[in-house]
This record gives structure tokens, C-alpha cells and sequence, in this order.
């Protein structure tokens, strides 16, 4: 949890760096998770985030590392990032872990801190963050992560 903590601290205090100086800084993710969700194991985040034409090659390639490495965590129910096509630049990542423990142990992974490194010097705004939990019931149709 340590761990968590400290680095979605830093995602949050880079975010925040990024807001201009009138606007007031949205709650940490851990602190929205505790008041949203404190007794739900399974959750949802939808990340999105803009990244600098120049940078989109270099940043895609992390991106890439990062899926392939996050659908091996045993936690991850969902990793995908999407792009916009008519929006260069623009990615919308969907994330779906089980438990809060999930979700610090792929923080604590060098591929996503690359990726949030890249995403602090990279985006050309602060990442938008919500969060969800399941409110329909199971979509049978969708198939797990193959491990």
C-alpha cells in the first residue's frame, strides 16, 4: 500500500503541476477510492490522456510495453488503451483491477513507471481519471485475459 501511495502520489502531484494556477486540484485517486469504493474489490478506471504530437512514436511504444506486461499481473482484469482517430494524440486507457492491492502491484512495475514518467514530460494536458464500478451485471460476453 506504501508503494501505491508514493506513486500515485507523484501521478497526482504531476497532474496537478500541470493544472494552471486558477484551478483547484482534483482529489488523489487513492483518496477517491476509499471514499467511493471502500469495501468493493473490483474496479474500473478510465484514463485519458493527450500526448504530444512529436512525442506520439515513443510514447506509443511504452504504452505497448506496458499492455503486454500488465495483462501478465495477476490482479489485472482489464488493460486496454484505445486511440482517437480523430484526434491525434489522444488515448483513452481502460483499466479494470481487483482490489486496490492489484492496482499497487502494477504501480510498482518499471513498465508503468516508464509509462508515467513519459506521460509527465509527454502530455500536452493533466490525464483525466474516473473512476467506476460495475453497476450492470457481468457481461458474460466479454473473454478474460488469456494468461
Amino acid at each position: 500500500m506504501r508503494n501505491f501511495a508514493i506513486l500515485l502520489s507523484s501521478f497526482v502531484l504531476l497532474s496537478n503541476t500541470l493544472l494552471a494556477a486558477d484551478e483547484k486540484p482534483a482529489p488523489s485517486l487513492q483518496d477517491r477510492l476509499k471514499a467511493a469504493a471502500p469495501d468493493k474489490k473490483v474496479f474500473t478506471l478510465v484514463v485519458e490522456i493527450s500526448i504530444k504530437l512529436e512525442s506520439i512514436e515513443r510514447v506509443e511504444k511504452l504504452m505497448l510495453a506496458c499492455v503486454a506486461k500488465t495483462h501478465e499481473e495477476p490482479g489485472c482484469l482489464m488493460y486496454d488503451v484505445h486511440r482517437a482517430p480523430e484526434a491525434k494524440g489522444k488515448y483513452v486507457f481502460l483499466e479494470r483491477f481487483n482490489g486496490v492491492a492489484a492496482l499497487d502491484a502494477h504501480l510498482a512495475g518499471q513498465y508503468t513507471k516508464d509509462l508515467l514518467a513519459a506521460f509527465g514530460s509527454e502530455s500536452s494536458e493533466p490525464p483525466k481519471i474516473i473512476l467506476l464500478d460495475q453497476f450492470s451485471p457481468v457481461n458474460t460476453l466479454s473473454q478474460p485475459i488469456s494468461r
